[in-house]
């Protein structure tokens, strides 16, 4: 597969993350596209998506600087975006407990099926922090909605495709990658959310789909004490 690893930043990564995305790196010898330190979340991805159109690449692999990920994940995400020329993410939680899934589910979803019986379903939209996307569904989503190239700095020739920015047809986003999966939704492309993958969002806590359940506090405990004194092994 010609993967490339896209990894928008604004500021440090945690070490978390940092060791996920080496692991990655490692395993798979895929490219890694960086753009650091950029303000403009949304200009910073099209920059990058760019690039990648650029070098040829058939999926791009979006993992954002606070996330963890395993290199399996990723690759079946990946494998799912290629098979399905289509929009493939995780599932993950906002950095909170009882937070919100970000990804946007169709009208009646009343629940998702996550880890082990989980599997890859359709939604409106999904948040990128672990998120694979065919190479066609930039080209595409450009040409069938007739999408101009912009250009940073009147000196520069080179321009981006504004894939992510927030105000679609007057309407405004919440968030540059829900505008991007609408872009590519209104062009006839498919967004999916493979619910078996286990990520994590790095906060004050490194929060799991689980913390979006209520958070029970027991009454009542009985502990196990270890021995201090016990020989290690014994």
């Amino acid at each position: 597969m010609n993967v490339a690893i896209c990894a928008p930043s604004h500021g440090s990564a945690y070490r978390a993350h940092e060791r996920c995305l080496s692991d990655l790196r490692r395993e798979t010898g895929w490219p890694l596209l960086p753009l650091d330190d950029f303000p403009n979340i949304d200009i910073a991805r099209s920059i990058i998506a760019e690039t990648a159109i650029a070098m040829g690449v058939e999926v791009t692999l979006w993992v954002d600087a606070d996330m963890t990920f395993g290199v399996g994940s990723c690759r079946q995400i990946v494998e799912e975006a290629l098979s399905r020329r289509a929009i493939v993410g995780a599932l993950y939680l906002g950095k909170s407990f009882s937070g919100a899934i970000q990804a946007r589910f169709f009208p009646g979803t009343t629940e998702v099926q996550a880890f082990k019986g989980g599997g890859v379903i359709e939604v409106e939209g999904i948040g990128f922090g672990v998120t694979a996307v065919h190479t066609e569904v930039f080209t595409g989503t450009r040409e069938k909605l007739g999408m101009k190239g912009l250009r940073l700095n009147p000196r520069d020739p080179r321009s981006y495709t504004p894939w992510f920015s927030t105000n679609l047809d007057g309407e405004f986003f919440q968030s540059d990658d829900y505008a991007f999966t609408e872009r590519a939704r209104r062009a006839g492309y498919k967004v999916f959310a493979d619910t078996r993958q286990r990520v994590g969002h790095l906060g004050t806590h490194e929060f799991m789909l689980e913390d979006a359940l209520p958070l029970k506090r027991a009454t009542s405990l009985v502990l196990p004490i270890t021995d201090p004194n016990k020989e290690p092994g014994a």
